[in-house]
């Protein structure tokens, strides 16, 4: 693939698209499913595409970086177990960061997962209002591209030593 005319990012591009594809499909199908199970209809449909779309930037970004700065294929599943486990957490996914104490609530807000969870949330619940919605897709911008700069900056095709 290297010794073609294919530009790096297009080749990381290529093997991240079928991994993109299912998860769009797959969140798709479970978002119709429980709309229609809970006679839940998204109060803010654009706010909830846009936390998709930036959370799969966000993650795709995230891969790439952490594959970028693992020395092996092993050290890459150990070293996902904080954004499989400590980002959902942090983020709001298990639990609401409205129940914490306000200064840590707050300070999490800026976790590099939570943009996109408040942004899916709104789009069920609305409680995002027109103007923050810009804001926490910046902020997840931010974060996918301190992530891709990382991959970008690091990423070694040869074999590692």
């Amino acid at each position: 693939m290297r010794t073609g005319e294919v530009s790096d990012p297009v080749i990381l591009a290529g093997g991240a698209s079928m991994y993109v594809a299912l998860t769009v499909a797959q969140i798709a199908v479970v978002a119709v499913a429980l709309s229609v199970m809970f006679g839940a209809a998204p109060r803010q449909p654009l706010s909830a595409v846009a936390g998709l779309v930036t959370g799969v930037a966000l993650m795709t970004a995230m891969a790439a970086a952490t594959a970028a700065l693992c020395r092996s294929v092993e050290s890459v599943m150990v070293a996902t177990l904080p954004a499989v486990f400590v980002l959902p957490l942090v983020s709001g996914v298990y639990i609401p960061r409205e129940v914490l104490p306000d200064a840590l609530g707050d300070a999490l807000a800026y976790a590099p997962l939570s943009p996109t969870v408040d942004l899916i949330r709104s789009g069920w619940t609305g409680q995002l209002s027109v103007a923050e919605v810009p804001v926490r897709i910046v902020l997840d911008a931010v974060w996918a591209s301190l992530f891709a700069w990382v991959a970008f900056r690091r990423f070694r095709w040869e074999p590692r030593t």
